[in-house]
């Protein structure tokens, strides 16, 4: 227990976690049309955050020899927590999440339980490197996207909590590709710090300021016509040209890697909730 503390304190941005949890469990509701219930959005909310909790904490243990070097004040990397507690933690996390992906089964449906236990199989497996740890460290770019597609089995699990017959629907698309390359760009421009130790490889060090530009612009332009193709466009555009602009300031100080960053981040909540400010402030 006071392992889990520790790390909760030390590494997970709990707010942040809460309000995205809060934001994709209600989104099917709004953009299917359908009266909210609090039970199965609460459960979807639940299921959410655990997966999201899980996540951080694989990436932690998976990081750690790194961290030693370039954060050695995080609690695996500096013993505070050792990593035999941290890999027990999540040997226990995991199985958490096995039951309640079992829960889905009675609770809500079968397509529910397939896309929690789905998205579980996967966070683990991407864990392990896929098992092909030295091609995967080989290719940090691609291993970096494998991680990123464990928001579809999330997002289908939380659709198919709402509407099992929609999961696959023009809105449950729409979302989840929407949030997805929001998702994308904020974890890009997030590991843009020039004054990053090398041994974390972030993306300045990987690809360079001009190829991350030129890497994200097709999933912003997208994005575009996403949030056009569901009515977001009102709420999207301003968000995804806002991170423009902060994608283009660090192409001419890389100093304004934070600043980008914190535009990315807010897009990303924005394109979380988009489907409640599409319904609490039509237009």
């Amino acid at each position: 227990m006071d392992a889990l503390v520790i790390f909760v304190r030390d590494r997970v941005p709990l707010r942040a976690y809460l309000l995205l949890s809060f934001f994709v469990s209600l989104a099917p509701y709004f953009l299917l049309d359908l009266p909210v219930s609090y039970p199965l959005a609460l459960l979807s909310f639940v299921g959410v955050f655990l997966i999201m909790l899980q996540m951080r904490l694989l990436d932690d243990i998976q990081d750690v020899q790194v961290d030693r070097v370039a954060h050695p004040e995080r609690p695996f990397a500096s013993g505070e927590v050792s990593v035999h507690d941290g890999e027990r933690l999540a040997g226990i996390l995991q199985l958490l999440l096995l039951i309640f992906g079992t829960l889905t089964l009675f609770l809500v449906s079968y397509k529910a339980f397939f896309f929690y236990i789905t998205a579980a199989v996967y966070i683990w497996n991407n864990y392990k490197w896929f098992f092909f740890e030295e091609w995967m460290k080989e290719h940090p770019v691609l291993s970096f996207c494998l991680g990123e597609l464990a928001f579809f089995p999330v997002l289908f699990f939380v659709f198919s909590v709402v509407d099992a017959e929609r999961t696959f629907g023009r809105e449950a698309l729409g979302y989840s590709f929407l949030l997805f390359f929001a998702s994308m760009v904020y974890n890009v421009v997030r590991k843009l710090d020039p004054k990053a130790h090398p041994a974390e490889q972030n993306f300045v060090h990987l690809m360079g300021y001009k190829r991350v530009f030129v890497g994200l612009m097709p999933f912003m332009i997208l994005s575009l016509f996403l949030a056009e193709s569901l009515g977001f466009a009102f709420i999207l555009w301003p968000a995804e040209l806002t991170s423009m602009v902060g994608l283009i300031a660090v192409l001419f100080s890389s100093s304004r890697w934070g600043f980008a960053s914190a535009l990315a981040l807010l897009s990303l909540f924005i394109h979380a909730a988009a489907p409640l400010m599409a319904y609490t402030f039509p237009f």
